[in-house]
């Protein structure tokens, strides 16, 4: 029974890594340095790239603000109902993301919640740069809010303690020892948002006009039949996405280890 065990794992890891590997090996293969960056400066690879590039630094930055803030609110201060807020500022993570497109689009849109009083003064958010941005802030807030908060309640509260004994303000125990002490989670929370920004799909598409960004380019191209063009995006993306968890590993890494020093 013991080598029939080890058989049926044997078999598991070859299908899970088959299924794994083989779409990466497949886009790889098909990629000729001469032609990869021929289509890496043309217009149709290009110019997502760069919108994609330029989204994703926004979004990732004003959500980390608001994440930072979120989290400090939700972990720190005693509000009523503290578990339906963190409920409810998670869901985006795991709503489709055709259905979050939807959504912005019911709230910014020309006749939407909040659109139609930006309409009325000649603020068309929908189908804009802006609505790209938006639609990466509502998915990607989420991640930026689970990490930093896992690294707040990672934190002693006797640091808290001992800075209030000795006359710290609220804002400067905020500022020189949690997030100081948070700089993990802060900098995981980031890149994976920055990566989940620069992937997303479903919601910006409905939200974008014709605005490009990389994964709506691939889109299209694969459909029109530029299929080096999107071998091409396909191959940025996956790179980025490798980068963006070796960053994370590296980050958690180092973390653990000066953790480590710490203890001993």
């Amino acid at each position: 029974m013991q080598k029939v065990f080890k058989v049926i794992l044997a078999v598991i890891c070859i299908i899970a890594a088959g299924l794994i590997i083989t779409p990466f090996i497949a886009i790889l293969v098909k990629i000729r340095p001469v032609p990869f960056f021929r289509a890496l400066m043309s217009r149709e690879v290009f110019s997502p790239l760069l919108l994609s590039v330029f989204t994703s630094t926004i979004s990732t930055l004003i959500a980390l603000i608001l994440g930072i803030g979120v989290s400090y609110v939700l972990h720190f201060k005693k509000i009523p109902l503290v578990k339906v807020f963190s409920t409810i500022v998670t869901l985006p993570m795991v709503l489709p993301p055709s259905v979050a497109g939807y959504m912005m689009l019911t709230a910014f849109g020309r006749y939407g919640l909040v659109g139609r009083y930006l309409t009325r003064i000649g603020f068309n958010l929908m189908f804009s740069v802006y609505a790209i941005i938006i639609a990466q802030i509502f998915v990607i807030l989420p991640f930026v809010i689970n990490s930093i908060r896992s690294s707040f309640e990672d934190i002693d509260s006797n640091y808290q303690k001992a800075a209030k004994v000795l006359g710290a303000t609220e804002w400067y125990t905020f500022k020189h020892i949690i997030l100081s002490l948070s700089k993990t989670g802060i900098y995981t929370g980031m890149v994976l948002a920055f990566a989940r920004a620069m992937g997303e799909f479903g919601a910006t598409m409905l939200v974008s006009g014709l605005n490009e960004t990389m994964t709506i380019a691939i889109y299209k191209n694969a459909m029109s039949g530029k299929r080096m063009e999107a071998d091409v995006l396909s191959v940025i993306l996956v790179v980025v996405s490798f980068g963006v968890l070796f960053a994370v590993r590296t980050i958690n890494h180092r973390s653990t280890l000066r953790y480590s020093k710490g203890k001993n």
